[in-house]
């Protein structure tokens, strides 16, 4: 009883964002249950993988990625591939495979897990609906944003049938409808989105809960698309205020937003203190995410537009082309952020030497 007691303080503390608490609770319950109950206890393994899921949040993809795998393994011998705690395990796997930017597998693994989802649990069981949200989010980073947006509607229709407007999961899902029409250029309609969740989200969840903060993130990079740089900044600013102190400066979701701030450096003309930022993020991107990462590739394109106003023309060729290479291999020929680095680097070539503002595509969210 007290393992569970604490397993489930655990799980409470995860999804109020309390995530370094939340790791804590659940590293010393998993010494206790492996110690009392074994390595293979179904229990053992139900905090183990809650453990992944935090491990994956707090930004540590690869600390994760090990611990879904040893979940996978024990419960695929255990209890078989199509057991639903083994689905469960392959869909966190998925999620891992996303972050650490490799779309392909993870497109491959959520599709797969989505069929088995829904042939065990049918279209409208909260399994089958997480792994259509997943899929939906990891459509929009690959640009297929008709896809996306087809089935973050669907699953925010049944959403809102079973759990209602103002629930956790249900406002996840209509902040991503609301940054699918972000990023088709509906503006207007994605900013009134973006406010309608965001209020929700403060009511809901609190002003500082990590999914709030998302909210905000975005409506600051549409703030920023639509040219009204200093209300971006100051949303860019104290997202990352509030995200340093939850999440730490090294979390993908600190350096995304530290990427966003910036760009608005760059956009407002502050060149020397923006290439400093560029410069301070890409380092720590490339440490905590690798070079290849499409986080580290949106902050590599950045940098070289602004190499670019400086007339720093050769560096900027070497940057645009390394950026234009990888993303064509992580993200695909026709993703938005391939189309810009390769749009960049033959404007640059054919003496184009006053390039336009990065492409908000390129920029990362």
């Amino acid at each position: 009883d007290t393992l569970v007691t604490r397993h489930e303080m655990a799980q409470v503390l995860h999804e109020r964002g309390m995530f370094r608490q939340a790791e804590q609770e659940l590293r010393q319950t998993l010494g206790v249950c492996a110690d009392v109950l074994g390595e293979r206890h179904p229990s053992t393994l139900a905090v183990r993988h809650d453990l992944a899921d935090v491990l994956r949040d707090r930004g540590r993809p690869v600390e994760a990625e090990q611990e879904f795998r040893t979940v996978l393994g024990l419960r695929a011998d255990a209890y078989g591939e199509d057991h639903p705690e083994t689905v469960a395990a392959r869909h966190g796997l998925a999620t891992v495979l996303r972050d650490r930017g490799w779309p392909g597998d993870a497109e491959t693994e959520f599709r797969e897990v989505f069929e088995v989802q829904r042939r065990l649990l049918g279209d409208m069981h909260p399994h089958t609906l997480a792994v259509r949200h997943n899929l939906a989010d990891l459509l929009m980073e690959r640009g297929q944003l008709e896809a996306a947006e087809t089935e973050f509607r669907e699953v925010y229709a049944a959403r809102r049938e079973v759990l209602g407007e103002q629930h956790l999961l249900t406002l996840s899902v209509r902040h991503g409808a609301a940054h699918v029409l972000h990023l088709r250029g509906r503006t207007d309609r994605a900013e009134t989105e973006y406010r309608t969740v965001l209020a929700d989200c403060v009511e809901t969840l609190g002003p500082r809960h990590p999914g709030t903060l998302a909210v905000r993130h975005n409506l600051a990079d549409l703030l920023k698309d639509q040219g009204r740089l200093a209300a971006a900044e100051q949303e860019f600013r104290e997202v990352y205020e509030a995200r340093r102190t939850v999440l730490g400066e090294q979390h993908l979701l600190t350096l995304s937003v530290r990427h966003g701030a910036a760009h608005v450096l760059h956009l407002r003309g502050h060149v020397e203190q923006a290439e400093a930022e560029y410069r301070t993020v890409l380092a720590d991107c490339v440490e905590t995410l690798g070079r290849r990462h499409p986080g580290t590739l949106a902050v590599r394109h950045n940098l070289a537009g602004l190499l670019c106003l400086k007339g720093e023309l050769r560096a900027a060729e070497a940057e645009f082309t390394e950026v234009r290479e990888a993303c064509e291999e992580v993200l695909g020929l026709r993703h938005p952020r391939t189309l810009a680095a390769r749009e960049a680097l033959a404007r640059l070539r054919s003496g184009d030497q006053a390039p336009r503002d990065p492409d908000s595509a390129a920029a990362g969210s």
